[in-house]
């Protein structure tokens, strides 16, 4: 398992990217990447099926300690998102004008 060939990440295709850590040393390494995840594979769906009495979690702010539960995570809705397109700004241009100006003055 994790040796497996999966098509590349992509953010419009509806997967989920299953990926596993080693430690909290391992996540600081994959953030400066020095290291990689362990790839598990992709899926529509993950749940996660937790049988202990407790178990760390967190979910986009403060953690806690949730009891046993099951886990479901799924890809819901698209959402817009903002890329570079190479062209040139409103602020590009100001700060164009600006530079010529300070130009002029001197």
């Amino acid at each position: 398992m994790g040796d497996e060939t999966y098509p590349l990440a992509r953010h419009d295709d509806g997967l989920l990217e299953v990926v596993g850590v080693y430690g909290s040393f391992h996540c600081a390494q994959i953030q400066v990447k020095l290291a990689n995840p362990f790839r598990i594979g992709q899926a529509h769906t993950v749940r996660l099926i937790l049988k202990c009495s407790m178990m760390p979690m967190q979910v986009d702010g403060e953690p806690w300690a949730q009891g046993p539960c099951t886990v479901t995570i799924t890809h819901k809705t698209h959402a817009l998102m903002l890329y570079f397109s190479g062209e040139q700004t409103d602020d590009d241009l100001s700060s164009a004008s600006d530079q010529e100006d300070q130009k002029d003055a001197e």
